[in-house]
């Protein structure tokens, strides 16, 4: 969700409050976390009228319940940092802020819930 609302953070087309859906594949590697993400629309279309629906993660790591990941935006080349805690064997949750060309243009809260594993058919 995007918050605090500002005119520092509303530059996209009044996204006050905008919550998007977005799919993260996160893996642990020998140095940290990889990944990718996916984005859909949830009470707003993604930023910059959805051509950022995907991209990779940058860099990520996790130490004891802290977690920290990156993105690249490939749409303007914005970088996205999100910062947070694993709260539960399930769930994580914190802040994240998106800058481009030196200037924040997002920032607000995010919380993750990893998906159920699939149950095999039964033969």
């Amino acid at each position: 969700m995007v918050t605090p609302c500002s005119s520092m953070t509303d530059t996209d087309g009044g996204r006050c409050n905008a919550v998007n859906k977005i799919s993260f594949l996160l893996y642990q590697t020998d140095n940290g976390l990889g990944g990718s993400y996916t984005c859909s629309t949830g009470t707003m279309v993604c930023r910059n009228g959805g051509a950022d629906d995907s991209g990779t993660l940058t860099q990520g790591s996790i130490r004891g319940s802290h977690l920290r990941f990156s993105i690249i935006v490939p749409a303007d080349v914005s970088s996205c940092d999100f910062r947070g805690t694993i709260t539960a064997p399930n769930h994580a949750e914190g802040l994240y802020e998106c800058v481009e060309g030196g200037g924040l243009v997002d920032q607000g809260q995010w919380q993750i819930e990893r998906e159920a594993p699939k149950k095999e058919a039964q033969k």
